[in-house]
């Protein structure tokens, strides 16, 4: 465009080079450059979020908590005692009596609670960080498979080992838990240090085998996932509550 400027359109017409000089296409250029390469991705990116947050809200109401796991005990039958003729512990504090502060006692207190869990979520929600949580109910449910695994030596082919290798049911669970959380570009995506990532997605990025996923697979990512938690979206739950 320059050069036809340049050559065809100022010898013939010089009066528009008073109003439209060559410089103006380098001004034109530069602009173009900058809606495609900032305006436009920034759009992108807002728009990825409004819909990561759309999923989350309907995630979270339907996303089970670390009390009501499928892989828990099923519902009492009708021969059960109501929970309100059981007896209460009279040291064990309600949430609404727990006093929370700024401690990882306290936080843990918050995730092993189902009603303050619930609350904790919604702060997630709001701070469109919702996939710490859901990530952490689902490390919790497949902590609790691998444990009712443990609890049939007959299957368990290496009763001693700290970090067993994983049956096929719990390696797919595993599997569907990377995915989700974990791989790149994945749908509820967590914010891990490479140094946390990058040794599970090595794992991942192979074929599954039969003792190839241990049960430690995401232990390092639950304490990195925890700890971001308690620093960040915690703090604000603290807030909101105070």
């Amino acid at each position: 465009m320059v050069f036809v400027w340049s050559n065809l359109v100022e010898p013939k017409h010089p009066k528009l080079v008073a109003y439209f000089p060559v410089q103006l296409f380098t001004i034109f250029a530069t602009t173009v450059n900058q809606v495609y390469s900032v305006f436009l991705p920034l759009l992108e990116s807002y728009r990825q979020d409004q819909v990561k947050w759309q999923h989350s809200s309907s995630v979270i109401d339907e996303a089970p908590t670390p009390s009501s796991s499928p892989l828990q005990k099923e519902a009492p039958g009708p021969d059960a005692v109501p929970s309100s003729d059981l007896p209460i512990d009279p040291f064990s504090p309600t949430p609404s009596e727990y006093e929370l502060k700024l401690t990882m006692t306290s936080f843990m207190h918050v995730l092993e609670t189902p009603a303050l869990f619930r609350e904790f979520k919604k702060i997630a929600v709001a701070d469109f960080n919702v996939e710490n949580p859901l990530f952490w109910e689902e490390y919790t449910s497949f902590r609790h498979g691998i444990g009712v695994y443990l609890t049939d030596t007959s299957t368990f082919p290496h009763p001693f080992a700290s970090s067993p290798p994983l049956p096929p049911h719990l390696a797919r669970t595993a599997l569907g838990m990377y995915t989700t959380f974990v791989a790149p570009n994945a749908p509820l995506q967590l914010n891990l240090s490479c140094r946390v990532s990058d040794p599970v997605i090595k794992i991942f990025k192979k074929p599954l085998e039969e003792g190839s996923v241990l049960g430690d697979v995401f232990a390092e990512v639950a304490d990195e996932v925890v700890w971001t938690m308690f620093g960040n979206t915690y703090v604000k739950f603290l807030e909101k509550r105070s």
